[in-house]
C-alpha cells in the first residue's frame, strides 16, 4: 500500500509539472507554428531526470522507495518518454543491441503507426455515428 502512495503522490505531482512546463515552454516557444515544444520539453527534462534519478539512486539504501516515488510515481506523471529513454539505455548498456533496436523502432515506428490509426478509427466511428 505505500508504494502505492508514492506512485499516486509523485504521480500527481509529476502531472502538474508536466502541465506548467509544457505551457511555459510552448508560450515561449511557439512562434505560430506547431511544432510541439512543450512535449518536446517534457520529454528532454524527462530523459534527463530519469537518469540522473536513477544515476544518483544506483547504491542508495532507500533504492527502491526513491525509484517508486520519482520515477514511477512523478516521471509517470510527467513523462512516460523518461521510461522508455532510460530503458533503452539499461539495453544499451546490457550489450543487448538487437533488443535495443527493436525497442527503438517499436515505440517509435510502430507508436506512431498506431496513433495514426487510431485517428482514422476515430474518424471512421464519428462518421458511422453522424451517419
Amino acid at each position: 500500500m505505500q508504494n502505492t502512495l508514492f506512485v499516486l503522490f509523485g504521480g500527481a505531482l509529476g502531472s502538474i509539472a508536466r502541465y506548467l512546463v509544457s505551457t511555459f515552454a510552448n508560450q515561449r516557444l511557439q512562434a505560430g507554428g506547431m511544432f510541439p515544444y512543450g512535449t518536446l520539453a517534457v520529454n528532454l527534462i524527462g530523459s534527463f531526470l530519469a537518469g540522473l534519478v536513477f544515476g544518483l539512486t544506483i547504491e542508495s539504501e532507500h533504492q527502491k522507495t526513491w525509484r517508486i516515488l520519482l520515477i514511477t510515481g512523478f516521471m509517470g506523471g510527467f513523462t512516460t518518454f523518461s521510461a522508455y529513454a532510460l530503458e533503452s539505455f539499461q539495453l544499451a548498456n546490457a550489450g543487448d543491441i538487437k533488443g535495443l533496436a527493436t525497442n527503438i523502432i517499436a515505440n517509435n515506428v510502430l507508436g506512431l503507426a498506431l496513433c495514426f490509426a487510431g485517428i482514422l478509427l476515430a474518424r471512421v466511428v464519428v462518421k458511422m455515428v453522424r451517419g
